[in-house]
């Protein structure tokens, strides 16, 4: 499993804009909310589970993984992603029985 982070959890800009256009403060907000929530379900079902959240944030606080406007990963971020997925999944094929 994979779970992948919105924009606004990436990008501090992408943040502030939606902040300002909503009349919104990001200090209100637990962006790290869903990851934990979603690894924990990972975990208690055994599932293997990759969070780009940090990486992501690392290589995109100012943008370049998004296509703009748009919400979905440009080449650079399906990149990055599949750099991250891809050992997960090669360790996974590489146990017996699989």
């Amino acid at each position: 499993m994979i779970i992948i982070p919105d924009e606004v959890q990436v990008d501090e800009r992408e943040l502030a804009a939606t902040c300002r256009a909503s009349d919104l403060r990001a200090e209100d907000y637990d962006l790290e909310q869903p990851q934990r929530r979603v690894s924990e379900l990972a975990r208690s079902l055994g599932v293997p589970c990759v969070d780009v959240l940090p990486e992501f944030r690392k290589q995109g606080r100012q943008g370049g993984l998004y296509i703009e406007k748009n919400t979905h990963w440009n080449a650079r971020g399906h990149a990055l992603a599949a750099s991250l997925l891809g050992p997960v999944v090669e360790a996974e094929l590489a146990k017996p029985g699989k």
